[in-house]
């Protein structure tokens, strides 16, 4: 777009109104004058938007900004399988907040009924994990015991069986004879 900054002496725009143009100096004229205070003026107004701008821009929307709000830098929390943590809350809510702008009619979704609803759902799953552990401890326990458990019913097995033993004898000596009980452990061949 040439010539539409007055001053330049650069000629007419395209199907603009002709300009008056003030007569430029030559440049050696220029140079003996020195900078005039408009020209001052604009470079000192050119650099402080050229170097402020930015930074408006980055205090506004940069890292902790007015207008911004990180959610990695403002939630922490340690994530785990039956916890919500703060950044779960934060990225649910802007989910809420999203889903309800876009829905102006018609019922609104509450964070708060859905993280009551969360939180009970977390907790009967730990109370189950916490039942389930436990039962599975008290298997291993009686899984572990179980070979002492042999051993020490075959012990009363062989206990109770050798105390049978001892009291049948009593009572066999003191119901048969002597000469009876002495062939009881004799041996017998029999032929045909």
């Amino acid at each position: 777009m040439p010539a539409l900054i007055p001053g330049l002496g650069l000629g007419l725009a395209k199907g603009a109104a002709p300009m008056v143009t003030t007569p430029v100096a030559s440049s050696s004229a220029v140079a003996a004058a020195g900078p005039t205070l408009g020209a001052i003026e604009s470079s000192a107004l050119g650099s402080l938007v050229a170097a402020g701008f930015p930074e408006v821009l980055k205090t506004l929307f940069g890292q902790g900004g007015a207008l911004r709000s990180p959610a990695s830098a403002t939630t922490t929390g340690t994530a785990g399988k039956f916890t919500i943590t703060a950044q779960d809350v934060l990225a649910l809510e802007q989910f809420v907040d999203r889903i309800n702008f876009r829905r102006p009619f018609g019922p609104k979704l509450d964070a708060n009924e859905i993280l009551n609803d969360t939180a009970k759902r977390l907790n009967e799953q730990l109370n189950q994990a916490t039942r389930r552990e436990m039962e599975l401890a008290r298997v291993k326990g009686e899984l572990a015991a179980l070979p002492n458990l042999m051993t020490s019913i075959g012990q009363i097995g062989t206990a109770q069986s050798q105390l049978a033993q001892a009291g049948l004898s009593k009572v066999l000596e003191s119901a048969l004879p002597a000469s009876y009980l002495g062939n009881l452990g004799a041996s017998y061949q029999i032929t045909k």
